[in-house]
Protein backbone atom coordinates (compact mmCIF):
# COMPACT_ATOMS: atom_id res chain seq x y z
CA UNK A 1 0.00 0.00 0.00
CA UNK A 2 2.77 2.34 -0.93
CA UNK A 3 1.72 5.56 -2.60
CA UNK A 4 4.90 7.62 -2.38
CA UNK A 5 5.29 7.53 -6.14
CA UNK A 6 3.23 11.09 -5.19
CA UNK A 7 6.21 12.89 -3.43
CA UNK A 8 7.26 16.21 -5.04
CA UNK A 9 5.98 18.96 -7.45
CA UNK A 10 3.74 17.91 -10.21
CA UNK A 11 3.02 20.65 -13.15
CA UNK A 12 -0.47 20.02 -14.86
CA UNK A 13 0.75 20.39 -18.61
CA UNK A 14 -2.76 19.76 -20.49
CA UNK A 15 -4.60 23.07 -19.48
CA UNK A 16 -4.85 26.58 -21.15
CA UNK A 17 -3.14 28.18 -17.51
CA UNK A 18 -0.42 27.27 -14.68
CA UNK A 19 -1.57 24.88 -12.47
CA UNK A 20 0.15 22.63 -9.92
CA UNK A 21 0.32 20.11 -7.13
CA UNK A 22 3.26 19.90 -4.45
CA UNK A 23 3.07 17.04 -2.35
CA UNK A 24 5.04 16.26 0.68
CA UNK A 25 5.77 12.66 2.63
CA UNK A 26 5.61 13.16 6.75
CA UNK A 27 6.77 10.92 9.41
CA UNK A 28 4.54 8.15 9.19
CA UNK A 29 4.09 7.55 5.78
CA UNK A 30 1.00 10.76 5.52
CA UNK A 31 1.86 12.71 2.73
CA UNK A 32 0.08 15.99 2.22
CA UNK A 33 -0.21 18.32 -0.83
CA UNK A 34 -1.03 21.63 -2.28
CA UNK A 35 -2.43 22.53 -5.31
CA UNK A 36 -2.84 25.81 -7.34
CA UNK A 37 -3.90 27.41 -10.80
CA UNK A 38 -2.95 30.98 -11.68
CA UNK A 39 -3.92 33.43 -14.75
CA UNK A 40 -1.28 34.39 -16.87
CA UNK A 41 -1.37 37.50 -14.23
CA UNK A 42 0.09 35.19 -11.96
CA UNK A 43 -2.98 35.55 -9.92
CA UNK A 44 -3.62 32.60 -8.27
CA UNK A 45 -7.59 31.59 -9.21
CA UNK A 46 -7.86 28.19 -6.92
CA UNK A 47 -5.86 26.92 -3.96
CA UNK A 48 -6.59 23.41 -3.23
CA UNK A 49 -5.47 21.42 0.13
CA UNK A 50 -5.14 17.71 0.32
CA UNK A 51 -3.67 14.90 2.70
CA UNK A 52 -3.62 10.84 2.28
CA UNK A 53 -3.73 9.61 5.63
CA UNK A 54 -4.77 6.35 7.05
CA UNK A 55 -7.34 5.41 9.56
CA UNK A 56 -8.89 2.02 10.97
CA UNK A 57 -6.33 0.55 8.22
CA UNK A 58 -8.13 2.22 5.38
CA UNK A 59 -6.49 4.91 3.00
CA UNK A 60 -8.22 8.38 2.98
CA UNK A 61 -8.23 11.04 0.52
CA UNK A 62 -9.48 14.64 1.80
CA UNK A 63 -9.44 17.62 -0.41
CA UNK A 64 -10.46 21.30 0.12
CA UNK A 65 -10.69 23.18 -3.00
CA UNK A 66 -11.22 26.81 -2.50
CA UNK A 67 -12.18 29.04 -5.70
CA UNK A 68 -12.97 33.26 -5.92
CA UNK A 69 -16.98 32.38 -5.50
CA UNK A 70 -16.52 28.36 -3.92
CA UNK A 71 -15.58 25.93 -1.12
CA UNK A 72 -15.55 22.16 -1.61
CA UNK A 73 -14.18 19.77 1.09
CA UNK A 74 -14.28 16.01 0.21
CA UNK A 75 -13.34 13.06 1.93
CA UNK A 76 -12.54 10.34 -0.59
CA UNK A 77 -11.73 6.16 0.15
CA UNK A 78 -9.12 4.00 -1.67
CA UNK A 79 -10.42 1.30 -3.09
CA UNK A 80 -8.15 0.11 -5.64
CA UNK A 81 -4.50 0.41 -4.97
CA UNK A 82 -0.98 -1.26 -7.24
CA UNK A 83 2.30 -0.13 -7.66
CA UNK A 84 1.76 2.53 -9.91
CA UNK A 85 -2.03 3.85 -9.89
CA UNK A 86 -4.24 4.29 -6.36
CA UNK A 87 -8.08 4.49 -6.78
CA UNK A 88 -10.26 6.69 -4.36
CA UNK A 89 -14.29 6.99 -4.45
CA UNK A 90 -16.92 8.90 -2.28
CA UNK A 91 -20.15 7.73 -1.85
CA UNK A 92 -21.37 11.58 -0.34
CA UNK A 93 -20.40 13.71 -3.42
CA UNK A 94 -21.45 13.89 -7.38
CA UNK A 95 -18.30 15.32 -8.11
CA UNK A 96 -15.68 14.37 -8.24
CA UNK A 97 -16.80 10.69 -7.09
CA UNK A 98 -13.15 9.21 -7.99
CA UNK A 99 -10.01 10.31 -8.68
CA UNK A 100 -7.49 8.45 -10.12
CA UNK A 101 -3.53 8.70 -10.14
CA UNK A 102 -1.81 6.66 -12.17
CA UNK A 103 2.34 6.65 -12.76
CA UNK A 104 2.89 6.39 -16.74
CA UNK A 105 7.38 6.69 -15.61
CA UNK A 106 9.25 8.22 -12.82
CA UNK A 107 8.40 11.82 -14.03
CA UNK A 108 4.91 11.66 -15.54
CA UNK A 109 1.67 10.25 -14.12
CA UNK A 110 -2.50 10.96 -15.30
CA UNK A 111 -5.12 12.05 -12.88
CA UNK A 112 -8.59 11.40 -13.56
CA UNK A 113 -11.11 13.19 -12.08
CA UNK A 114 -15.11 11.46 -12.62
CA UNK A 115 -18.36 11.60 -11.35
CA UNK A 116 -21.65 13.51 -11.97
CA UNK A 117 -21.59 17.29 -13.12
CA UNK A 118 -24.84 19.42 -14.20
CA UNK A 119 -26.70 16.18 -14.74
CA UNK A 120 -24.13 14.19 -16.57
CA UNK A 121 -21.44 12.10 -16.28
CA UNK A 122 -17.96 13.89 -16.78
CA UNK A 123 -14.22 12.15 -16.65
CA UNK A 124 -11.62 15.06 -16.93
CA UNK A 125 -7.71 13.90 -17.19
CA UNK A 126 -4.92 15.96 -16.55
CA UNK A 127 -1.06 15.08 -17.17
CA UNK A 128 1.61 15.86 -15.22
CA UNK A 129 5.08 16.22 -15.31
CA UNK A 130 6.99 15.63 -12.00
CA UNK A 131 9.86 19.01 -12.27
Amino acid sequence: MNINFLEGKWRLVNLPFPAFQQWTLHEGGELEGVGFQTEPTGDTTTFEWFKIYREGGELFFYSKVQGADFLVENTMMATEITGKSVTFVADSVDFPSEIVYNVSSDRELVMSMSGVMEGKEQVFEFQMIKE
